[in-house]
């Protein structure tokens, strides 16, 4: 009998979900960020190469006393930034809590790139 059961050499369980609730013990709900956003000032180059689907990290980095966060793919190229609302909350929860958050391609229309930010494995 063939398929794809606890037998079979290719079987593996799937993970139970991350349960949410309450956010990891000295980190603020509100943390919690899960939003859609255009990345702005998009890098063609780079952009051309993403995939709907494909993750990108979200880091912080300060310039003459300026706070950026930008999305950067694998390889370490910069797709665009991030400047939605919640850009000054996301912020906080990296620099105070450690948090650390993916934007997540959805979509890329002539060369605009609609990405999905949340925490990177969840609060």
């Amino acid at each position: 009998m063939s398929g794809s059961g606890p037998d079979s050499p290719d079987w593996r369980p799937i993970p139970p979900p991350k349960p949410k609730g309450k956010p990891p013990p000295g980190v603020p709900p509100a943390c919690d960020l899960a939003f859609e956003t255009p990345l702005n000032s998009p890098d063609r180059a780079v952009v051309q190469r993403l995939r709907p689907g494909e993750r990108l990290r979200v880091e912080l980095r300060t310039t003459n006393g300026v706070s950026l966060l930008l999305a950067v793919s694998e390889s370490g190229d910069v797709a665009g930034s991030i400047t939605s609302a919640q850009m000054a909350q996301i912020i906080v929860c990296i620099q105070d809590y450690g948090v650390q958050y993916t934007a997540t391609v959805l979509r890329i229309v002539s060369g605009q790139c609609m990405v999905r930010v949340s925490p990177t494995g969840g609060i």
